[in-house]
């Protein structure tokens, strides 16, 4: 197989753009055709495109399982970054109630509003947060402020 892209220094690079170049991308399950359907078999679902490792492994079951494996990597190293980046540290700031606090700045120069300590506006888009992290709850009845 030929690689992808290369490192600065010549070799072979196997960043998460290229392991998802050689995984390609399942079909969303809305595009499936019937419950159960293979989301990578791109001869069932017009929606599933295959990387570069299907054919390398000859297509099939075995390029599909390739892909496959590819694919779970890929979302292995995006599941190691949820954790390491936003769910973790804020485990650590929170409450004995589990609420975590923050700052809230009103600039009054552009009329925006910001979060500090920690910035509870870093945080991952919806359709990324695999672990639907329930950010913002209401206070409790016993607040008043």
């Amino acid at each position: 197989m030929q690689p992808l892209k290369h490192t600065a220094s010549g070799l072979p690079s196997c960043t998460a753009d290229v392991l998802r170049g050689l995984a390609g991308t399942p079909a969303p399950p809305d595009a499936l055709p019937h419950p159960g359907a293979d989301p990578w078999d791109s001869a069932a679902c017009k929606d599933a495109k295959p990387g570069a490792a299907y054919g390398f492994f000859g297509g099939g079951a075995a390029g599909r399982a390739a892909c496959k494996a590819l694919d779970a990597l890929c979302r292995m190293g995006s599941i190691d970054t949820m954790l390491a980046t936003f769910i973790e540290p804020l485990q650590k700031l929170a409450d004995p109630e589990g609420r975590i606090h923050c700052s809230l700045n009103f600039n009054t120069e552009t009329g925006r509003l910001s979060s500090r300590k920690p910035n509870l506006q870093n945080q991952p888009a919806l359709e990324k947060d695999q672990y639907k992290v329930p950010l913002f709850r209401p206070a409790g009845p016993e607040t008043s402020h």
